[in-house]
């Protein structure tokens, strides 16, 4: 912007304009810029080579923060059901913000209780000694070159179901120890669909 950066015009646009929610659509791929960014009030922080499903996600995701619970209920037969995932806790494990977080309003959007993202495996178990997760949602690679082989072995060891989100391949010794694979970038039919035996089997 020419006379303004984008933090300063959502600033101004939170204090003026009652109501508006902004997004902030960018190549700065900074932690620290993204948390500047929410604390000037943007509703949430995309970089701009995210998958067109991310960006539906997020749009859709400040969307239904603008609507009533009771327009929400008449339009269900045109969308997911928000009640898909209810009930279901879930442990994010994902080093990328803005995928983590657009990941996270799908998963609420549809009724799960979501615990994450986290960046790292030692952030992952300390929300793994909170409260026991009903499945973990885990990208193999993680912030600094972390792996989370070890972090998926312990959730196997608590009898949590771990389906692997990653841009890589994934080893085949790995793939024995998990409930599902999904490449990035994926969309919410094909989370749901990976998602739904391992909600069966825990029923």
């Amino acid at each position: 912007m020419p006379v303004i950066d984008g933090i300063e015009a959502t600033r101004q646009i939170r204090q003026t304009s009652v109501g508006i929610d902004v997004l902030i659509y960018t190549s700065e791929n900074d932690g620290d810029v993204a948390q500047e960014a929410l604390r000037a009030g943007a509703r949430g922080y995309l970089l701009k080579f995210a998958s067109d499903e991310m960006i539906i996600v997020a749009i859709d995701g400040l969307a239904r923060r603008q609507v009533s619970s009771a327009k929400r209920r008449r339009n269900v037969q045109v969308r997911n059901s928000p009640d898909e995932l209810k009930g279901l806790r879930i442990l994010l494990v994902e080093d990328a913000w803005h995928v983590g977080e657009a990941l996270k309003d799908a998963l609420q959007s549809l009724g799960a209780e979501v615990a994450g993202p986290a960046a790292t495996v030692a952030d992952a178990e300390r929300l793994l000694s909170e409260r026991a997760p009903d499945v973990a949602l885990v990208d193999v690679h993680l912030r600094g070159g972390e792996l989370a082989d070890g972090l998926i072995d312990r959730l196997n060891g608590q009898d949590v179901g771990v389906i692997v989100i990653s841009s890589y391949e994934v080893l085949p010794a790995l793939a024995t120890k998990v409930a599902g694979l999904l490449r990035k970038p994926f969309t919410s039919p094909q989370l749901l669909a990976t998602l739904q035996p391992v909600i069966a089997q825990k029923g």
